[in-house]
């Protein structure tokens, strides 16, 4: 698969009402951990026939890991970089906490995360959602390419959605929301009318991933910390 079109861009700041208060309760946290993601992959018709549900189960929580470990060491560089006093808990120790006292990948969106974060140790938890989607098809086209010839193709809208929420042991409330969102137009290649299963419909995941994660450290509420001193 490739992505062949920038297809729409929509970030949705925190609301303008954050104030130094909510600087103020960040700057008191020693301790932050970040969850696996919830992660959500909403698949077209097309996709569905190719990827069985345990598949799409063993996929998603391999993502949900991945993406924890990637937003980890994105917040983490910064934290090092800005010499920030706030200890970043580390995702293997995180999980191990996690596994020790049985709580699943699908169990852990159950649970109170007030009863999370006590569980952890940690003064707050970075709370990260994902969810990709298929939308359609947008067109169909036939192109050459190099080795395979005259391949007819299938362009679908995808939308990536990226949000999370900080929260303290006080509350279940979150102190802090981010939310982005992207979408794009993508292409399944087709050969002989069978979607070929080498297409990665997750490629524009992983080629904005690293966007969306800058725009994440840019917009957190611990980057102000450093006025606070």
């Amino acid at each position: 698969m490739k992505q062949i079109v920038f297809f729409i861009a929509i970030s949705l700041a925190p609301s303008c009402n954050q104030n130094m208060a909510l600087y103020q309760r960040a700057a008191v946290h020693k301790s932050v951990a970040i969850l696996p993601f919830d992660m959500t992959l909403n698949l077209n018709k097309a996709q569905q026939k190719i990827i069985t549900e345990k598949d799409k189960s063993t996929l998603t929580q391999t993502l949900s890991i991945d993406l924890q470990k990637r937003l980890y060491n994105h917040l983490n560089q910064y934290f090092v970089r800005k010499k920030l006093q706030i200890e970043l808990q580390n995702t293997d120790k995180t999980l191990a906490i996690l596994s020790e006292n049985k709580i699943t990948f699908n169990d852990l969106r159950l649970y109170n995360k007030t009863n999370i974060q006590k569980m952890l140790g940690v003064d707050a938890i970075i709370d990260p959602k994902m969810i990709v989607t298929q939308k359609g098809v947008a067109f169909s086209g036939i192109a050459p390419l190099p080795y395979l010839g005259i391949v007819s193709f299938d362009v679908y809208n995808l939308f990536i959605t990226f949000s999370a929420s900080l929260k303290e042991q006080t509350t279940d409330t979150a102190l802090w929301k981010f939310y982005v969102q992207k979408g794009f137009q993508a292409a399944n290649k087709i050969k002989k009318s069978k979607v070929e299963t080498s297409d990665n419909f997750l490629l524009p995941l992983f080629l904005n991933v690293d966007d969306l994660f800058n725009r994440f450290i840019e917009e957190q509420p611990y980057r102000k910390l450093k006025s606070l001193k």
